[in-house]
């Protein structure tokens, strides 16, 4: 999953904004259309731009050369494993904060975490 299999997520969200409406309350795919009432995302536009999600091979990912902070909320797994990512890259660092996909944003943990690799 992840960067480096985008194929599964990307379908999910072409059911979703391909579908609008038709979630029953509560479900991952109703929440996932509630936020993008509340963010305004033009559906016609995002199913443009999931045609533009490719994979990214692992010797890719393996061939980066530079320092990378690979950071993940201790209950986001949308995207895939940010510790398998930041193994697979060799300068990585892998730090975990609170929260999931969304809320993760919110911890003054992501912050201090960013920071913190800058200062390294």
């Amino acid at each position: 999953a992840g960067i480096l299999q985008t194929s599964e997520r990307g379908d999910y969200f072409r059911k979703v904004l391909t579908n609008l409406g038709s979630f029953e309350r509560g479900t991952n795919e109703w929440m996932t259309e509630a936020f993008l009432k509340t963010t305004g995302g033009d559906p016609v536009a995002l199913l443009n731009v999931l045609e533009t999600f490719v994979d990214t091979p692992l010797a890719a990912v393996e061939a980066i050369e530079v320092p990378v902070a690979v950071i993940t909320g201790a209950e986001d797994d949308d995207n895939g494993s940010g510790a398998a990512l930041a193994d697979a890259i060799p300068q990585a660092v892998f730090r975990e904060v609170p929260g999931g996909h969304m809320s993760a944003v919110a911890k003054p943990e992501l912050g201090q975490a960013i920071a913190d690799f800058l200062a390294a």
